[in-house]
Parts: structure tokens; sequence; C-alpha cells
């Protein structure tokens, strides 16, 4: 058989096969201290402290929940739904303009998955219906809500045999090209968009909310094992005895075991029994029922076989066994006995007898910790498990602290401490000889023993171990057994767990300025508003605003800065609506004043004051010949009979020029009414250095406005134009 040594029993839940169970035990005459030692220490170890492997603190196991990077990394197998992070597939890596974009790709699964749901990123939650399906576009996996919104594209890939290579990857990464595929691994890829708010605390933890492989299920069959590579009968499933076996055959990720090595008929018994219903509390003072054996892992094919069968059966308190070229499977169950023992059968070495536990293996309480869907998919403690008169009997109470990391359920948690609890009774464990009409016995059946030498009168027990003596005999060991053992809890041996509402991130909303109001200037509206009484570092005021006074929701952000005044340009007189809040380095957003109805706003006429800052324009001309530069300014509001003085400053630069080279210029209005005043003043360019020029004109309008006005220059020498440059026009100064 390839892949296994023939004739030993996978130490899992209960059992350890005889050879390897009595490989340092002499033949012939068993001494008891040699029993006691090497029974103790091999057929316990396996069975007490491993009738759940985790009793004896599970396989040690790498976190499947914590993002990690390697060239040279196990494939990694996933049976039942977990939550996982995966391996990164290639290092960080950028593309766009100002490198925008940022590209992740994280493996989750040596194997094709059923499905990939939710995603996580830190322990914020992106539910699967606002991730975009793939259909090979820019916009693949796309998250159309919640705080990534815009900001994450995330790519499921199941590890199909079809599948194709991720578009976006494709399109903006040179490394990644139409050949990475990625057929039979399940991974996701990410691309980041830059946002020094969303993304605060850098690249995010990525999870995702895996469920694994699909198994064979014998059930489903025309008869059990006889096709087990047909699609039909292939579906995703959580019960241990189909994780198992399918780990037990599967050519990639697993042993590769023929399936013609396997006892179908005791996996159609095993799964049956993991699918049983259990009746539990349901957390609300009623009932419900849940399966009786689930099993939720990762597992890594670097892992011993052993180390991966153990975890499998561990999950289902049961066993695995190679004999008589087969795999034999058990859940943990009670079974009718199969064999009898009686005193007419015990020959040989007679009987070798351990009456208790050593002391170290004693426990009376189970407590330990199983992995939470609740609580955002992390290790928490089950309450913990203890027997009254179990404490009082051992005159302490000695716990044996348990991690099930493949159970994701608190009553099924409590359910398996509760039966590791009873089988804490069962100290007594026999050595016998017995003749070859127990032959057939296997480690892992009960049976009936009738021994006067022990006290024993039609007592169960149960096979741990089994080996062929030459002397013509077979060496058993067997355990005490109570078929009550197996009895399902009743309600009231669970204890539900008390509801805590998982803390939700919260951040500082800041309070709403206060006192807005509007002056009307002629360059917009001014407002002005007061601060809150606490206004954090970082934090900036939004001005928004809106034609009609309702409602903020259509209203569009005009301005933002750290100021509690604004004057927002404008070059008419219209009415508008305004609103102030504030936002804080993080995004969040405090309330807006107004509450509901705008504070009205309005650009006013040139008045008597200043217009300052609102006409400083500038504007570069270089390179002017014999061309006019114009320059005209913004729409004005002048009322009638203005008079205004428009101080405009030039500079420049002449590169060639003749002594009766001129500069003219004009500043002209345009608009209803007229105008008056020196609107051709001349300038004469003295030389070719670069100087400044101010000049002012003053007009005076009539009739009413608007009134916008017009600086025109032109050069000229006479006939001949002359070549200027650098020229900047700047209107420095507008006033009544």
């Amino acid at each position: 058989m390839s892949k296994v040594i023939k004739g030993i029993v996978i130490a899992a839940a209960i059992l350890v096969a005889s050879p390897f169970l009595f490989a340092a035990l002499p033949a012939g005459l068993i001494s008891a201290a040699a029993f006691v030692s090497a029974v103790n220490a091999m057929a316990l170890g396996a069975f007490l402290s491993g009738i759940s492997a985790q009793l004896a603190g599970g396989v040690p196991r790498q976190s499947a929940t914590v993002e990690y990077s390697g060239t040279v990394e196990p494939r990694r197998i996933i049976y039942g739904q977990i939550l996982a992070a995966g391996m990164n597939a290639i290092p960080p890596v950028t593309s766009g303009t100002n490198n925008k974009f940022l590209h992740q790709v994280s493996v989750l699964a040596g194997h094709q998955v059923t499905a990939i749901t939710d995603v996580y990123f830190n322990q914020d939650l992106i539910s699967s219906v606002s991730i975009g399906s793939v259909t090979g576009s820019s916009t693949d996996g796309a998250v159309s809500s919640g705080t990534y919104s815009g900001k994450a594209w995330i790519r499921r890939y199941l590890g199909t045999s079809t599948q194709a290579a991720d578009y976006i990857l494709d399109t903006a990464l040179s490394i990644w090209t139409s050949s990475h595929q990625g057929k039979g691994v399940a991974y996701v890829a990410v691309q980041y968009a830059y946002d020094e708010t969303v993304y605060k605390t850098g690249k995010p933890e990525v999870k995702a909310l895996v469920q694994g492989k699909k198994c064979y299920d014998p059930r489903l069959d025309t008869s059990p094992g006889a096709n087990p590579t047909n699609s039909s009968y292939i579906a995703y499933t959580s019960n241990p005895a189909l994780c198992l076996i399918d780990y037990i055959t599967d050519n990639t990720v697993g042993m590769g075991e023929a399936t013609s090595r396997i006892d179908w008929a005791m996996v159609v018994t095993a799964a049956n029994i993991c699918d049983e219903n259990v009746t539990v509390p349901d957390g609300f003072g009623g009932s419900t029922t849940q399966k009786r054996y689930t099993c939720n892992v990762a597992l890594y094919t670097t892992n011993a076989y052993e180390d991966n069968i153990s975890t499998l059966v561990g999950t289902m308190l049961g066993s695995c066994l190679y004999s008589g070229g087969r795999w034999r499977i058990k859940a943990g169950a009670w079974e009718t006995a199969t064999f009898q023992i009686a005193d007419s059968n015990v020959v040989g070495n007679g009987i070798e007898v351990a009456t208790a536990y050593p002391y170290k293996d004693r426990y009376n309480g189970i407590r330990g910790s199983f992995i939470d869907p609740n609580n955002n998919w992390q290790a928490t403690e089950f309450p913990a498990i203890s027997n009254s008169a179990y404490v009082s009997t051992d005159g302490e109470a000695v716990f044996k602290d348990v991690q099930l990391a493949a159970c994701t359920n608190v009553y099924e948690a409590q359910r398996g401490a509760i039966l590791l609890t009873r089988k804490s009774r069962n100290g007594t464990l026999v050595n016998v000889s017995c003749d070859m009409s127990l032959f057939k016995v296997r480690p892992g059946e009960t049976g009936i023993a009738t021994i006067t030498e022990l006290g024993w009168a039609s007592q169960l027990v149960r096979c741990e171990g089994w080996k062929f003596n030459p002397g013509g005999y077979v060496d058993l060991v067997l355990r005490e057994e109570n078929s009550s053992d197996w009895n399902d809890p009743i309600l009231t041996d669970y204890t539900s767990p008390t509801i805590i509402t998982n803390p939700t991130q919260v951040y500082f909303t800041p309070d709403a300025p206060s006192g807005l109001a509007s002056t009307a200037t002629n360059r917009g509206p001014n407002l002005t508003w007061t601060a809150p009484t606490l206004m954090p570092v970082g934090a900036v005021y939004e001005v928004w605003e809106y034609t009609a006074s309702t409602p903020f929701s259509s209203a569009t952000k005009v301005w933002e800065g750290v100021s509690n005044s604004a004057v927002i340009p404008k070059t008419d007189t219209t009415v508008r609506y305004y609103w102030v809040r504030v936002r804080m380095p993080d995004g969040t957003m405090g309330p807006t004043y107004p509450s509901s109805t705008g504070v009205a706003g309005a650009g006013a006429y040139i008045g008597t004051t200043d217009i300052d800052a609102g006409a400083v324009t500038n504007v570069q001309i270089t390179n002017v010949s014999s061309t006019s530069a114009f320059y005209t300014s913004p729409t004005y509001n002048l009322s009638a009979a203005e008079t205004v003085e428009i101080t405009v400053m030039f500079t420049l630069s002449v590169t060639t020029f003749v002594a009766a080279d001129t500069l003219r210029i004009d500043v002209s209005f345009s608009g209803s009414g007229s105008a008056s005043g020196p609107l051709h003043p001349v300038y004469q360019v003295p030389n070719a250095n670069a100087q400044q020029i101010n000049y002012s004109v003053t007009l005076t309008t009539t009739g009413g406005g608007p009134w916008s006005f017009q600086i025109v220059t032109q050069y000229f020498n006479g006939s001949n134009a002359m070549s200027l440059s650098g020229l900047m026009i700047r209107v420095t100064e507008i006033k009544r």
C-alpha cells in the first residue's frame, strides 16, 4: 500500500493498533511493570489524551488567519468553512499614475474550493453582495458599498480547471501574464486605490470566508464506493467522516490511497452518525437542533499524515484503523457489542491490570476554546465543563485544557467536552491473553467481558489494542466502557453563553459649527460662522451650496479650509443657500449647520469699498509681436452713474526696440450705458531692461449694469512691430 505503513492504527480519537502499541513489549509473559508503563504510556496516551486530538493540546498547526509570505510554503487544505488569510504570491507592487494602485495576490488553498464569500479588511466586513463579479474588465470585483466603495477591487478565484488569468493584474502589471491562471489554486486578488483617509493605517490584513473542498459522499452513489470520481456524488460538506476519507484518497493534497482500500460501509455508518441531529439550546430559552459532528479546519500538506488524520478523526471523537487491507473509520458513538470474552477464553500470559489513570492524566473537567463565527471567527473560550460528582470523588477540580480549532459552534464544543469528561472515569485498563476465537476482534470494537478474576460480569469493554502472539493466542487491551458515556447531553447540561455585542469601532464625531451668516460683497457672499467648542487638529470645515433652501442632500461642496470664514466667488447677485460642517481627518463628518434650511447668501454690486483680492488677476502673455494682446476681466455689476478707478500693473521685457517704440494701453467698458475717461493712454518703451509700469485710469459709467472692462495692449513703432516677452498684466485694484 502506498504512503501507509500496514498494521498501524492512526492514533486519533480512540485507538492505536497493536503492532505500534506493543512494539516495545517482549513476547510471551508481560510483566506488570512493563504492562503498566508501556500500556498506560502508549494506550492511555493515544486513547485518553487522544479521544480528541485536542486533549493532547491538538496537532500544532500554522494559523490560518494571518497573512504570510514565502517561496517554499506548503499547500493548505480546507475542509468545511473557515476564515482564512493567505500566502502573498507576489510582493507589494503598484501601478497607475503616481503609483495610485497597490496590488496583492493572496493564496487561500492549494485546491479548488466551493466558495469564497465575505472578505475582511482587518476587522471590517465586506459582505459578498458588495463585491462585484469577475467578467474580465477593469471593474472586476469592485466594492460597491461601505468604506471601501470605489477604493478596492476584490477578485475571488475558486481554483477551477477553467479559470482565466486575472484581467486587472494582466493589464496593470508586466509580471502577470495570461499564463498566470492559478488553476487548482484558490486565491483572491485585491487592488487598492490610494486614499490616506480610507487606508490611514496602511494596507489592511485580508481574510476571506472560504467553503472548502467538495468531497465524495458514498451515500449518494448507486452503491457506496462505486463511483467516487463522479461529480454527481461530490459536494461541499463539513461531515468529518467524508472529509477524512477525502484526505486519505486525494491524489494531489492527500495520501493518495486507492479507493478500493476503503471500507465504504463503515464510512456510510460514520457519516450518518456525524449528520445525526442533536437537540441544543437556541440561546433564547428554547431549543434547536444541529449536526452531531462537524469539521471546519485548515491542514497543510507538509504535516505528517498521521497528524492530519488525527485532527480530522478528533473532530468526530472517532477512530481510524488500517486493518485487513482496508481503511476503517468510526465516529464517536455507542455501538452494539460485537464480541464476548469469558473465563474460558483466557489463556497464555493471563491478565494484567491497571486500575486507574496515571496521576498526570487524571481530570474531571474540560475547558478550552473554539472558533466563534459570531466573534469574527476568533478563538473564543467555551463555558468550562465540570462534573461535581467527579470533583468530589477526586478531591479536587482538575481541568484538561483543549483547543478545538476545528469546531465552530459553542454547543458542539460543550458537547464534546461533556463526552470527554465522562471518559475520564473509565480508568481500568486490562491486557488479557485470549484464545484464537477472538482473533477477529479489531481495535475500536465493543464487547462484553465476564472475567471472574476481575470481578467482571457482563462488563462492557472497548478494545484499544490487538496483537497476535506467536504462542498461538492474541493479546487484547480492553478498557471499561459505559454505553451512557455516549448519551447526548440534555438541555440543562449546556450553558448558553452571554450574548455580547462585538465592540464597534466608533470614531469621534465633532459638533456642528454655529451662527452661520452671510454678508454680500462684490466678490460674492462672505460667509462666517462660530467654531465648535472642540475643533480637533487636522479637521477642516466644508461649505456646501444649493440653489434652494432644502434639501442639503442636493447641495454641492464649494469650499473647504481651516478658517471660520470664506468668500464664495460670484459675479452675479443671485441668492443661493449655504451649510457648513466639520470633517475629521479619518473622514468622519459632523452634523451640518443649519440642520435643515440653508442660510441665504449672494454677491453685491460694486459699492463704496475697495475691490481688492477678488479683482486681482494675473495674465501672462509671452512673445507678443504686432498682434494685439487682450485681457478681458470678469463681469462686475455696477450701479448707475458709477465712477471706478482701475489700476493696472505691467511687467515686461523688451527684446528688440528702437527709440520710437511705444506701448499703447486701452481700457474700455462693455455693457449697457456708456463710459468716459482716458481710454487710450500711450507709454513709450525706454529700453530693453525688464521694467514695471503702473498705470491708473478713471472711468465714469452711466446707466445700469452689469459691466465688464477690457484691457488691450498694442506695441508698435510706426509700421514696424516690436517684440516683447514676459508681459504680465495684473489688475491690482478697482475702487469707486
